[in-house]
């Protein structure tokens, strides 16, 4: 968790993220949002309400309408991606289920690529490193599969997988548990948990994670900060002991799951 002398690992200061077509109107305005090592947020909002343009914004993808974006102390608002790549490779974005892999590529292909083309590797010299990866994500089966050929929930663990695969230090998921049953909920809660507390694939090293989702419910008991996105605006709500006491109908929508959504997986 962060100390006093620690400084943040992201920052957004006076951001209004761009409604997509339009990039001169706001979608949300006015973020102010600062993240420290070890945290482990996690953002709600409903369907539309900014939640993936929040995470383009914070990975470098997006730029603001206005206002400042620092990764790991550098202001990339204006820089070109190669001017911050330092600071890019520390960083790994997971898009919802599990689009933006390559599809004609096989699973340990699109595993293999950012080793090889980052660290000037060959597919044969990564391929040892990645079977412990690839064990782990319960993909060794499909290895040699190309995404169109797999489970959809597979398909979702690989986009996990290939942003692991540099071991960044920040990591950020957009709305990890849509449309997944009890048990691969339960999967995808207990491995983010395990990544936010040191996993051996990143050496032990804590994750600093950014999780967006529908709702809260499912995250009550194991994130340390929260957020919501709510009529356009950004609502820090602060941490688990802060959100049970929250009694403000406007956010109950956001706070639970709703009667009709699957039942609370275990903590």
């Amino acid at each position: 968790m962060k100390t006093a002398t620690e400084p943040p690992v992201l920052e957004l200061q006076g951001v209004d993220l761009p409604l997509q077509h339009r990039s001169t109107l706001p979608l949300v305005s006015d973020v102010n949002w600062s993240v420290y090592p070890g945290e482990y947020w996690v953002v709600a909002g409903l369907s539309g309400s900014g939640k993936s343009t929040l995470l383009a914004v914070a990975a470098g993808l997006e730029r603001p309408l206005q206002g400042a974006v620092r990764i790991f102390g550098l202001e990339i608002t204006d820089l070109i991606a190669e001017e911050w790549l330092d600071r890019r490779l520390k960083v790994g974005i997971v898009f919802e289920a599990g689009s933006r892999i390559f599809r004609d590529l096989t699973v340990f292909q699109n595993l293999s690529l950012p080793l090889c083309y980052h660290q000037d590797r060959q597919p044969d010299g990564v391929a040892a490193e990645l079977r412990e990866l690839l064990d782990w994500m319960q993909l060794t089966e499909v290895a040699q599969q190309t995404p169109g050929r797999i489970e959809r929930r597979l398909r979702s663990r690989l986009g996990l997988a290939r942003a692991l695969a540099l071991k960044p230090e920040l990591l950020l998921v957009d709305n990890p548990l849509a449309s997944l049953d009890v048990s691969e909920i339960t999967w995808w809660l207990t491995q983010l948990d395990s990544l936010n507390q040191g996993h051996p694939w990143m050496q032990y090293r804590p994750v600093t994670l950014i999780i967006t989702a529908h709702h809260l419910g499912s995250w009550v008991a194991r994130a340390s900060h929260f957020a919501v996105i709510h009529d356009r605006q950004w609502h820090p709500l602060g941490g688990p002991d802060d959100l049970r006491a929250i009694q403000s109908c406007e956010y109950q929508e956001l706070l639970s799951f709703p009667g009709s959504a699957a039942p609370h997986p275990p903590v």
